[in-house]
């Protein structure tokens, strides 16, 4: 069996899958939620908000601070997979 080529290093598709759009859609899905069903308000979508927006933001700052170290971890797996090729 021939082996392929890898077209992208491992460490380039693990770089886009930690670090893309986070929160978009949590915080869209939320604000879609109704103030009211059928002329009664819905207690719950605050609490709902509130929840997200912690969420969001807490994730947000973990992959803010963890960006700087797996940048310089992904920079030595990539110096070792060019030195491999």
């Amino acid at each position: 069996m021939r082996r392929r080529k890898q077209l992208c290093a491992p460490y380039l598709r693990l770089w886009c899958s930690c670090f893309g759009l986070r929160g978009a859609l949590p915080v869209a899905m939320a604000l879609s939620l109704p103030r009211a069903v059928d002329g009664a308000a819905v207690p719950e979508r605050e609490l709902i908000l509130v929840t997200t927006y912690v969420v969001v933001v807490f994730s947000v700052l973990v992959q803010g601070l963890t960006i700087g170290p797996l940048a310089r971890r992904l920079a030595a797996a990539s110096k070792r997979f060019q030195a491999n090729d």
